[in-house]
């Protein structure tokens, strides 16, 4: 069951873009590449990761071995480091704005604007700020990082010159409870299984459970929650 930020904004892209186009995609924090691997490489005309983790890099090359597919390893968030890329039609952001610096934030943001094809369009889901998540907030122990407060994320794009299409929340309890949850089974993955870079067997497996739960949750109609959703165009 594939987690419903990824249903989201899978979502967003079939919406926005013919079924049978292939895309440009450049995954800003991809990890060892989930996200390509439930996008499907057949709609994929290019794919390029970006990841701090060098680790996740390395499992991530070894896995994917299209010709392409392309997964580069940073040495910090240095947005300047995609401006070679042009004419993108997805820039995707999964939980990476909360790791980010507003100086760090807004210089990628204008890079994006360069970077992106005529229609194409950029999509960013973080860790909403609320009090009640704040409260929660566990995760800052083990990963020091912050939520996102919705209007100012929302004007830093429109100060950079996007149009925001879409912006809603989603997740309003299980969501965080969940995302708290999850550090745990990995850390144990890790102990267990010397998982590096990678989701483990463990971790995998409560994903799976804790994500059905998740997707009934985030059909409800409310505009409230712990992940918010940022769609913009340029």
């Amino acid at each position: 069951m594939i987690h419903p930020t990824y249903t989201t904004i899978l979502n967003v892209i079939n919406r926005r873009f013919p079924q049978k186009k292939t895309l440009r995609i450049l995954d800003y924090g991809c990890g060892s590449g989930y996200f390509l691997e439930v996008f499907g490489k057949t709609r994929i005309g290019e794919y390029y990761g970006y990841d701090l983790s060098e680790k996740s890099i390395q499992c991530a090359k070894k896995t994917h071995h299209n010709r392409n597919v392309h997964f580069f390893h940073i040495q910090k968030d240095n947005a300047s480091l995609l401006k070679e890329k042009k004419n993108i039609d997805v820039l995707v952001l999964i939980g990476v704005l909360q790791y980010m610096s507003n100086k760090e934030f807004t210089a990628l943001l204008q890079n994006a604007k360069k970077l992106l094809a005529p229609n194409g369009v950029i999509i960013i889901s973080c860790s909403v700020d609320h009090i009640v998540y704040r409260a929660m907030n566990v995760l800052q122990i083990f990963s020091p990082h912050q939520l996102i407060h919705r209007k100012r994320a929302v004007d830093m794009l429109k100060q950079v010159g996007f149009r925001v299409v879409h912006q809603y929340e989603r997740g309003i309890i299980l969501s965080p409870i969940f995302s708290q949850l999850m550090i745990v089974f990995d850390i144990l993955d890790k102990l267990i299984f010397s998982t590096k870079g990678t989701i483990g067997p463990i971790g995998k497996t409560m994903r799976g459970i804790t994500n059905i739960l998740l997707s009934l949750e985030y059909r409800l109609p409310v505009d409230y929650g712990y992940t918010l959703f940022i769609v913009a165009e340029k």
